[in-house]
């Protein structure tokens, strides 16, 4: 079984879980591990889908980052708006990429801050 290795946290918890089905603390860890992934997915999607930058969802291409002082800048939003990155969000910093390189001309800064006050509610 081919297993991504970002995901290998929440296949160790589930394997944890099934080996004693019975272990409700296992089971809720290993729930609250997938609901974290989801909740990346959806926030990502989002994002994407709202930037018009699906295909840096969609496909795990990145095209050659030129704009890094925009890149950085998206992360650090993200990261002080959001919460830092972790594994899970980790598969989609390409969106950034995408967001950054292109080539409409928009402030990028302020369209991500205004996505993440809609879907990064304060936790």
């Amino acid at each position: 079984m081919k297993v991504n290795s970002r995901k290998t946290k929440l296949n160790y918890l589930k394997r944890k879980w099934e080996k004693d089905i019975t272990n409700k603390e296992k089971m809720l860890e290993y729930k609250n591990e997938v609901l974290l992934d989801k909740y990346f997915n959806a926030i990502f999607y989002a994002i994407a889908h709202d930037a018009g930058v699906m295909i840096g969802y969609d496909y795990e291409e990145y095209p050659e980052i030129i704009h890094w002082d925009c890149y950085k800048d998206l992360i650090n939003l993200f990261e002080e708006k959001c919460m830092k990155l972790n594994t899970y969000a980790l598969q989609y910093v390409r969106i950034f990429v995408h967001m950054c390189e292109d080539p409409r001309n928009y402030n990028r800064h302020a369209f991500l801050e205004n996505l993440l006050q809609i879907y990064c509610p304060t936790l």
